[in-house]
């Protein structure tokens, strides 16, 4: 209920190995209360990989609850997991209530004798205007030292326009918007925008090499916010700056392998199921990282949930809700004898 939060902002990892705790999680038998957080320390990990990409990690010891070969539901040690054995996952299922999740104050950086900064304003709480823009940002944006840059299709008229009005309603600054070729450069020009959007943790991280390979990550006010319409905004913007449609499915390609698996974690809580695949790109000889929204009854979903803000894109998604091959539901050996007794045309 606070939300997909990363398991080390739940306890300190460096402190005592039992801490109190107090928040509720999800079950397969609904809402339990965690009391308690475990400090394991240092030990060997297998990492799980489901078919359709989702992961999860433990060591040997931990236990999961999975559908075994021969059809029972039972909780296996990570070190007697077995190819066949099928791992059920929730679609859906954010639990608890939104929560506002508040903002860092503007700071103050004083006033150069002679000038006079440009007026500015930031907001005091996460909303779904700015979830939207930060998921630009994670796409197809930048900071320099005069404020924020995004990069946009000039085709996306739509986009370019909303970003635009989002940056004055948000801000109270006018951007300026630059044909550069194929993209436009919308710039949102104040000295202290950048320094705000970094303590807010929007900002990017410096990668392996200075200069190069900013990384992405979603930011823990966007997670924090436990708020299916904040996620669904984020992931618009993302997807609306750096996402495509392939015969009416959306899909993600990055060469981050920890964000592209926070935003399939992400899309599944919104309901959408995606398949994972990873490909060799460009000249780099890097691999990428690419999610597809699994067939038509999650693309549908995925344009009802989040959709792109740039219709260029969104009038390719989709809109048709059928039935999907493959998808497998576990029910109970007690439902099964409801639903199918013995004498049944369908039993078996």
């Amino acid at each position: 209920d606070k939300g997909l939060t990363r398991i080390e902002q739940l306890g300190d990892p460096q402190g005592t190995k039992w801490q109190d705790a107090d928040f509720n999680v999800q079950t397969d038998e609904g809402p339990r209360q965690a009391t308690k957080f475990y400090v394991n320390g240092v030990d060997d990990v297998i990492r799980v990989r489901t078919n359709h990409g989702y992961t999860i990690s433990g060591t040997p010891k931990h236990r999961i609850r999975v559908v075994n070969a021969e059809g029972e539901w039972v909780w296996k040690r990570f070190g007697e997991l077995a190819a066949e054995d099928r791992v059920p996952l929730r679609i859906g299922g954010m639990l608890g209530s939104p929560i506002a999740v508040a903002l860092p104050p503007l700071a103050d950086r004083g006033v150069r004798r002679g000038r006079r900064p440009h007026p500015l304003k930031t907001p005091s709480v996460m909303s779904r205007e700015l979830a939207l823009l930060v998921g630009l940002y994670s796409a197809e944006g930048s900071s320099h030292t005069k404020g924020l840059r995004f990069s946009l299709t000039i085709a996306d008229h739509d986009l370019i326009e909303q970003c635009r009005q989002f940056c004055v309603s948000l801000f109270d600054i006018e951007p300026t918007v630059e044909d550069c070729g194929g993209y436009v450069s919308l710039c949102v020009n104040s000295t202290q925008l950048p320094p705000w959007w970094d303590a807010a943790g929007f900002g990017k991280e410096q990668g392996e090499k200075k200069g190069k390979g900013w990384k992405c990550r979603v930011p823990a006010a966007i997670l924090q916010s436990n708020d299916p319409i904040i996620y669904g905004a984020y992931l618009r913007g993302l997807f609306s700056g750096d996402g495509t449609v392939n015969v009416g499915l959306p899909a993600l390609s990055n060469k981050d392998e920890v964000f592209v698996a926070d935003v399939k974690t992400m899309l599944m809580a919104l309901g959408v199921v995606t398949t994972s695949t990873e490909f060799i790109g460009g000249k780099s000889g890097r691999p990428v990282y690419r999610l597809t929204a699994k067939g038509r009854r999650y693309a549908h979903v995925f344009a009802e949930r989040i959709g792109f803000a740039a219709s260029r894109k969104d009038d390719l998604v989709t809109r048709e809700s059928g039935e999907e091959h493959g998808d497998k539901v576990f029910v109970s050996r007690e439902l099964e004898e409801q639903l199918f007794p013995i004498g049944h045309a369908d039993r078996g």
